[in-house]
């Protein structure tokens, strides 16, 4: 675990968030494997900010203790400096450092992910096509991926779950907790059917209003498309839809029947459709026709993450013959 030690014990600094952290990541060429090496590397990167050597080891043993206590919880930690890190969720704008994760971590191996979204209080006819656009992103091979909250979001879990597809919920605090209370049922059922949880945050950390904006620009950087179901304009849904946005994500939305465009829950779906920002989705074809954007975005990353693989490859040295 030593790259996640490494990263743990940078988050761990005083004054030192991701960003700074991303920071100090970038200017070596290596990860430090002892707290000698760590002060050096810190103390070395210019605009990082001083840390003494008795800050440096309290952050590594609070990064033991934090790596101990996940393995208790049978919680994994993903280090951004891993290979195996979603190459897709690295490049976005701000992206994580470190993830936390339980339960199925091939669940986010591969770029074939949708988000789906929306308002924690939903119409009726809201809820079912939540439930149904989960259903159906399970039946066309894709991971499904959500937030967990009352609402749509917990629609297109369960739905994907019926459909016997993978899902992920994005949570805004540590693995060791479930909000809200409600979930719990559902997350449990996540994880029995062979999907996963994941935070940036460390097993102990509660939610914070600031965390639930910060974990939205990772539902949508997991995913290679993103379908708002139901959003009033200045709705939470709202921050993940710029995320995609900002992302490159496809993006769609439902397009509501007459009698419902006019209520509150809706009225940031008919925005973003009459802006065109988002494809409406009203038909059984539309779904299919939006699917398929979401696949060739998905292969192209698959794409680039195999010239990746090649290019490294094709980079070390050739190993000696055996005799």
């Amino acid at each position: 675990m030593e790259h996640e030690r490494f990263i743990l014990t940078l988050l761990q600094l005083p004054k030192v968030g991701r960003k700074s952290a991303w920071k100090i990541v970038k200017s070596q060429q290596d990860i430090a494997r002892s707290v000698n090496e760590l002060f050096d590397v810190v103390s070395a990167t210019p605009g990082a900010p001083k840390v003494s050597y008795p800050e440096v080891e309290r952050a590594w043993e609070d990064a033991e203790a934090t790596l101990t206590d996940a393995k208790k919880k049978n919680i994994d930690v993903l280090a951004a400096t891993r290979p195996d890190f979603p190459a897709w969720l690295k490049e976005i704008p701000d992206p994580p450092i470190i993830l936390f994760i339980k339960g199925n971590r091939e669940c986010i191996s591969t770029p074939m992910g949708v988000a789906v979204i929306g308002t924690r209080e939903p119409t009726d006819y809201g809820r079912k096509v939540a439930h149904r656009f989960g259903q159906r992103g399970a039946e066309a091979g894709y991971v499904v991926i959500s937030g967990l909250a009352a609402g749509c979001d917990s629609e297109a879990h369960a739905g994907c779950l019926d459909a016997g597809g993978k899902t992920v919920a994005v949570l805004a605090h540590g693995l060791d907790r479930i909000y809200p209370k409600s979930s719990e049922a559902l997350a449990h059922e996540i994880i029995e059917k062979n999907g996963c949880w994941i935070s940036e945050y460390a097993p102990g950390v509660r939610a914070q209003r600031s965390h639930f904006v910060e974990r939205d620009r990772l539902q949508s950087g997991l995913a290679s498309g993103v379908i708002v179901v139901e959003t009033d304009v200045d709705g939470g849904t709202m921050h993940t839809v710029r995320f995609a946005e900002d992302q490159g994500r496809p993006l769609a939305a439902l397009s509501h029947p007459p009698d419902l465009i006019a209520f509150d829950k809706t009225r940031g779906n008919l925005m973003l459709i009459q802006a065109k920002r988002a494809k409406p989705l009203k038909e059984a074809d539309d779904f299919k026709d939006f699917v398929s954007a979401v696949r060739e975005a998905a292969t192209r990353w698959i794409f680039m993450i195999d010239n990746m693989d090649v290019a490294t490859k094709a980079s070390e040295p050739p190993s000696e013959p055996k005799p």
